[in-house]
């Protein structure tokens, strides 16, 4: 498997308001026709990916929006204290991995922790999510966009972790690959 799309949404984390958007999709390197699975399943066309970066090209073009943000600086070392989020820890913890070490590119050290919104959800609701859908129906906030769209999965993941900070939740780091 590869990553045929990199999205990212820069969250304030006192209003969880989007304050900025990093979308781009790539062009898988090892399989690059789409299976019929993952058309349906993602939303995302062949002709979306035959028009998409590679994925080195991908990630010099999120540092440079990293660094547009002021969150790292040229040498990307860390300027502003920041956290990655996701719904499980595949995307990063496995997909990431893989994928770098295909393109033979290093792990960005600031990519190397994030925070697992499905454990944020257990600390406060005292049950495991099974699905994006699933946390999204038990907190009654419609689902936005297609599920397992990248982007609108980033949307719906900030719409959960509003909710959740109302309800008191202090969010912190829930994995970090150095520790391993």
């Amino acid at each position: 498997m590869e990553i045929i799309e990199f999205p990212v949404l820069k969250v304030n984390s006192k209003t969880f308001q989007i304050e900025s958007v990093f979308h781009t999709y790539i062009k898988p390197k090892i399989n690059p026709e789409l299976t019929i699975f993952c058309v349906k399943l993602t939303g995302i066309l062949q002709e979306t990916v035959d028009r998409g970066v590679d994925f080195k090209t991908a990630l010099q073009m999120f540092e440079n929006w990293m660094r547009n943000e002021s969150l790292i600086n040229e040498s990307g070392d860390v300027k502003q204290s920041f956290a990655f989020v996701t719904f499980g820890n595949w995307d990063i913890g496995k997909m990431l991995i893989d994928q770098c070490k295909l393109s033979e590119v290093e792990v960005p050290p600031y990519m190397k922790s994030w925070i697992n919104v499905k454990n944020s959800f257990s600390d406060t609701m005292r049950y495991w999510p099974t699905s994006l859908h699933h946390m999204m129906s038990a907190i009654q906030i419609p689902v936005v966009g297609r599920l397992h769209s990248g982007i609108d999965d980033c949307r719906n993941i900030v719409s959960a972790m509003k909710y959740l900070a109302e309800l008191g939740h202090v969010f912190k780091i829930t994995h970090n690959l150095n520790e391993k």
